[in-house]
């Protein structure tokens, strides 16, 4: 299958979007959001000309993790992905919201947007993975979860 491209056009849809599958679409259908302009004119309508972008900037990170890219088992083990550390083996803990899906919706709005445009600053900051410690966490061990 081909790789989806970084930045899909604006009438393609939001399964076009990297890390946007079947489940992150319906979530963002249930939102009347079905096409990549729909989802850039969404996250521009989110604030206004003269207000606090850091204010702006948080209510866009609220909603993008609260309503549009939480995940389906938001902190839980998930099986059948593990990784065996100092010799006990672990299940990967998934994060409360999808964030290389969070990454790839604000690389999407970043490159429809044209400059300069304050709403540039009304973009929030990207997520970073799980450490390796919270990834595969204690409470995730395989020999005491039961599937």
């Amino acid at each position: 299958m081909p790789q989806k491209a970084e930045v899909p056009n604006l009438h393609e849809p939001v399964q076009n979007i990297r890390y946007i599958g079947p489940y992150l679409q319906a979530r963002m259908n249930a939102h009347n959001i079905f096409t990549v302009a729909d989802l850039v004119n969404h996250l521009a309508t989110m604030g206004g000309a003269h207000e606090n972008p850091r204010v702006v900037k948080e209510r866009v990170k609220a909603w993008l993790e609260n309503h549009l890219l939480e995940n389906a088992r938001p902190l839980e083990c998930v099986y059948p992905s593990s990784r065996v550390i100092n010799g006990v083996e672990y299940s990967y803990r998934a994060r409360a919201v999808n964030f290389k899906a969070f990454n790839a919706v604000l690389n999407v709005w970043r490159g429809h947007i044209q400059r300069p445009n304050p709403i540039l600053n009304w973009i929030p900051r990207r997520l970073a993975g799980f450490q390796e410690h919270n990834k595969y966490h204690r409470r995730c061990n395989m020999d005491l979860v039961q599937f």
